[in-house]
């Protein structure tokens, strides 16, 4: 029995090695490596029926079966939601605004937002009665125009 204790021993201090180096891989672990990407974010969406809210609910579905949470804020319009981005104490950490927009911005707050990309082509379109009879942009000068909501 002695001689097995003492092996048992002799097993134990052999391999003594063996905690720190696993403490070191778990401490190195849990310093560069990057933690998972959150599973939920809140969404500046626009107007309630428009364009931008119906393709942010589309969007919510689709995430979702990949048990991703959005959570839709809707807004006035581009504007506005390039405002939320850009609030103190933001309520929403992604928002859909026209492209082209950001460009009105002071370089300083152009800085703090980033683009993940173009999701479709949104066409600017004139409409205008027959009887205006307009030939070129400059003709709409006197005209009044209805460009959306404010914030929009």
């Amino acid at each position: 029995m002695r001689r097995v204790l003492n092996d048992l021993k002799i097993m134990i201090l052999a391999n003594l090695w063996i905690v720190p180096v696993v403490a070191a891989l778990v401490w190195a672990l849990f310093q560069f490596v990057a933690p998972p990407p959150p599973m939920s974010a809140s969404m500046a969406t626009g107007t309630q029926g428009g364009a931008y809210q119906q393709f942010a609910e589309r969007l919510k579905e689709e995430l979702a079966k990949e048990g991703f949470e959005l959570h839709l804020v809707p807004t006035s319009g581009s504007r506005d939601n390039l405002q939320q981005l850009l609030a103190d104490a933001p309520q929403v950490q992604i928002a859909l605004v026209q492209s082209g927009l950001e460009r009105q911005l002071a370089p300083a707050e152009q800085q703090r937002l980033e683009s993940l990309g173009a999701i479709y082509q949104e066409p600017l379109w004139l409409f205008y009665r027959r009887e205006a009879s307009l030939d070129r942009i400059a003709d709409l000068l006197p005209l009044r125009l209805g460009l959306g909501g404010e914030g929009s």
